[in-house]
């Protein structure tokens, strides 16, 4: 739709160009213009470069052949084509110029070149003052360099030019949010759904316009307000900030208040999967995981997402003890979508953590290596697993083919050190934690747990793993600090930690029975207790799971 829309917008304006090199009529132009739409770039390409062979001056050539080069995937050459439509279109083109210089401004924002990408949208400003898709664009921009002052004075004047847009009341919106002024941005997010209601387009904008305003009241705890606001919108569009606020709502006021709510939505729109989803969502802060597991389940017998099915696999091996239904949940969403690295990441941590299955773990990594050569973390888990079974030299040249995507993460040389001082190698180690160190350095980034056990001084990575600890801390923070003070052979705190990590919910026993970070604890009779506590929890949990869905029919 969108590239019809700008061809038609290309064909209309050929009425109005004034300059005979600009012409739109020839043959070559019309050809470039159908192939491009039909998605042939080649034979684009080709008549576009016959068109401007015959008329070299022709600025809306360079104009849709920056355009065609841009849909190629072939940045440079549409940077250099777009340029030369700058020297050639008129200046005072408020159609097609604007296009090409927005192009011009996406691509600088890709390549994190701030000056040029203002340089670029001031531009298109000046030539199309009443353009919102200027101003949108300027939100963006200001949204991600934090300049929400300049997002307030711009979004002012797009009011005064588009009045019955939403545009300027959205970046007067987001420029006040940005700078945590509830009530200003109350005030926006009102106008915004009072233009919304009068829009053409109504139906599109109103769900986010109340949106923009169940998060201002949210902001000022105005929960009552905000709740319904957020289930009428989420009954037409589905985003994740707006599921985030009913969480964040659920855990400020009344969780079972909430999901109440939820039910009573549900019963009122079309059967969808967002309310069980939120459900689970809540569940899941309650750290009541079979109710989140069948929730996540119901969700899944109306649509089918392998994301949630990796969800489902997470909550059935971390928290019910139940590793078949984990494999179930895991092959689900490897067959949903065999392209996703992180369907085969999380089947190949499924046999390599819960059952110790190396070969088939390494089957599936070489599936997803095959998908993805490069990805790094196909690399660090295959590292770590040869690391569990003594292959110190394999589990290091993956993780330098880790680096080949990030030279210049300092975490990966960490792990790398690591490596060697579990070899044995010292000069390597040292020769590597030298670089690792120089990266940290140069990039002002502080020493975590991890860095700090690579470096082989525990006292810190334990007084780090501490300070980690916070009263919102997850349970795998808790377990965190379990390994850390185990691998310093402070096995009472490691013991005391770890329990703690249990009760907050961390009951992944296969894997805290893999953990080589935990090898020093599994003799003691208090690690045993803990294990025998977590079986009785998970069992409880997996027999709550199976009666609620033999009740469901599920």
């Amino acid at each position: 739709m969108k590239r019809i829309g700008l061809l038609l917008l290309l064909c209309g304006s050929c009425v109005l160009q004034m300059f005979a090199q600009n012409d739109m009529s020839s043959y070559a132009m019309r050809r470039g213009l159908e192939a491009w739409q039909q998605g042939d770039y080649q034979t684009a390409v080709s008549a576009l470069a016959q068109e401007l062979k015959t008329n070299p001056q022709n600025g809306m050539a360079y104009a849709v052949l920056a355009f065609v080069c841009n849909d190629a995937g072939a940045p440079n050459q549409m940077v250099r084509c777009a340029n030369k439509a700058l020297e050639r279109l008129p200046k005072n083109d408020s159609q097609v110029l604007p296009e090409v210089l927005l192009l011009l401004s996406k691509f600088y924002w890709q390549a994190e070149d701030t000056v040029l990408t203002e340089k670029y949208l001031a531009q298109a400003l000046k030539v199309a003052p009443k353009y919102d898709k200027v101003y949108y664009r300027y939100n963006t921009f200001y949204k991600n360099t934090k300049s929400y002052d300049d997002m307030i004075m711009l979004g002012k004047v797009c009011i005064r030019m588009l009045p019955k847009e939403p545009e300027g009341f959205n970046m007067l919106y987001d420029g006040y949010m940005g700078k945590e002024m509830y009530e200003e941005a109350l005030k926006a997010s009102e106008d915004v759904v009072r233009v919304s209601l009068r829009h053409e387009k109504t139906d599109m904008l109103l769900p986010y316009a109340h949106e923009c305003k169940a998060k201002a009241l949210l902001k000022l705890k105005r929960y009552d307000e905000a709740l319904p606001l957020a289930m009428n919108a989420i009954a037409k569009v589905q985003t994740n900030e707006l599921l985030n606020a009913v969480v964040a709502i659920a855990d400020s006021t009344n969780r079972q208040a909430v999901i109440d709510s939820l039910n009573i939505y549900e019963q009122k729109f079309d059967r969808a999967p967002w309310w069980s989803l939120l459900r689970a969502q809540i569940y899941e802060k309650d750290k009541r995981y079979g109710d989140c597991y069948v929730e996540l389940y119901r969700a899944m017998q109306i649509q089918e997402m392998d994301h949630i099915w990796r969800r489902m696999g997470g909550i059935a091996a971390n928290h019910l003890n139940d590793l078949k239904r984990a494999k179930e949940c895991y092959e689900h969403a490897l067959l949903l979508d065999s392209t996703d690295i992180v369907n085969h990441l999380m089947m190949a941590d499924y046999y390599y953590d819960n059952l110790g299955n190396h070969a088939k773990g390494n089957e599936v990594l070489e599936q997803a290596i095959r998908l993805d050569a490069l990805h790094p973390s196909v690399y660090i888990m295959r590292g770590r697993d040869m690391s569990r079974t003594g292959d110190y030299k394999h589990a290091i040249e993956n993780l330098y083919c880790a680096l080949v995507a990030n030279p210049d993460n300092p975490e990966y040389y960490f792990r790398i050190a690591r490596l060697y001082a579990m070899a044995g190698d010292t000069v390597a180690r040292r020769n590597v934690l030298d670089k690792a160190c120089a990266l940290y350095k140069a990039t002002g980034r502080t020493m975590g747990t991890e860095e700090y056990i690579a470096l082989g001084d525990f006292d810190n990575a334990c007084k780090q793993a501490m300070e980690d600890i916070t009263p919102t801390s997850s349970e795998n923070v808790r377990y965190n600090a379990a390994c850390t003070f185990a691998l310093a052979g402070r096995n009472d705190e490691a013991i005391e930690h770890l329990r703690l990590a249990i009760e907050q919910g961390f009951l992944a026993i296969p894997h805290m029975k893999h953990d080589p970070d935990l090898d020093g604890l599994r003799d003691m009779p208090a690690f045993k207790q803990l294990m025998t506590e977590c079986e009785m929890r998970t069992a409880e949990m997996r027999q709550l799971v199976d009666k609620q869905l033999s009740e469901d029919k599920l």
